[in-house]
């Protein structure tokens, strides 16, 4: 009997040797597959660590030429950037190179020089007391005093004659409005005289009253046209003889400007 379970003693230490192998086997498969799964994802994170930053730096470069780029100062774009932020990155690095060409173009523009603006505006000036004024026994009106504006008057006024002198050729747009205060007429006139010949004429008639005395009416007339306008040439302003006007600066007035 003794001899027979020694006999069999030998084949149950095989079996747990095999089973003790067989889950060593398994161990190690299990280990190796574990290795194999982390493989791919450990190298993938590695290459998007190394690659992104050449592509992203890549990115705004592509939209620029080779000299904008050499103006850009270079920036380092972070991993975590999303297309919106590359895109704004590109449009702040566009406007700041638009910046320093307009200062470099600033730089080398030379300064222009002020034009001069021919034109002139006249308003009457009333006698001393009086709130208007009445026309010459020939209609001239008088009494142009020159407003002050930021211009180069093509004219001259002499007083004594009531009648503007031509200093500088062009072509000018001329304008003028008289009020009257006068009841008396049926009619009135606005004439400008170039060189002693009409060159513009306002006329109004109004419908006849009765022959008794009359209050002053406040009654307009305005002209304006292009003139052709040559050096020492005169210029005069004329209505009815002896009519009455108003002298209020927004009410009578004669101007000019150049517009050729």
């Amino acid at each position: 009997m003794g001899r027979r379970r020694r006999a069999r003693e030998p084949p149950a230490r095989l079996v747990l040797l095999a089973l003790a192998l067989a889950s060593g086997s398994a161990l190690l498969l299990a280990s190796l597959s574990l290795l194999l799964a982390a493989w791919p994802r450990s190298s993938a994170r590695a290459a998007q660590q190394e690659a992104p930053p050449a592509a992203a730096a890549a990115v705004p470069q592509e939209l620029l030429s080779e000299d904008d780029a050499e103006e850009l100062d270079p920036v380092v774009l972070s991993t975590g950037w999303s297309s919106q932020g590359k895109f704004l990155h590109h449009f702040a690095q566009q406007g700041a190179l638009r910046q320093r060409r307009q200062a470099a173009k600033g730089k080398r523009s030379r300064p222009r020089r002020p034009s001069t603006v021919s034109a002139a505006h006249y308003e009457v000036q009333p006698t001393e007391g009086r709130a208007g004024i009445q026309a010459d026994a020939d209609g001239t009106i008088r009494g142009w005093v020159e407003a002050k504006l930021n211009t180069t008057s093509p004219l001259r006024y002499d007083s004594s004659r009531g009648e503007f002198r031509v200093a500088k050729r062009g072509l000018y747009y001329l304008y003028c409005q008289v009020h009257f205060n006068e009841g008396k007429t049926i009619y009135m006139k606005l004439d400008i005289m170039l060189d002693g010949e009409l060159a513009l004429r306002c006329l109004e008639q109004f419908p006849t009253t009765s022959s008794g005395p009359q209050d002053p009416e406040l009654r307009v007339c305005q002209v304006s046209g292009l003139v052709l306008l040559r050096p020492d040439e005169s210029i005069r302003v004329r209505t009815i003889a002896n009519v009455r006007l108003k002298a209020d600066r927004y009410l009578t007035y004669f101007g000019l400007f150049q517009v050729h």
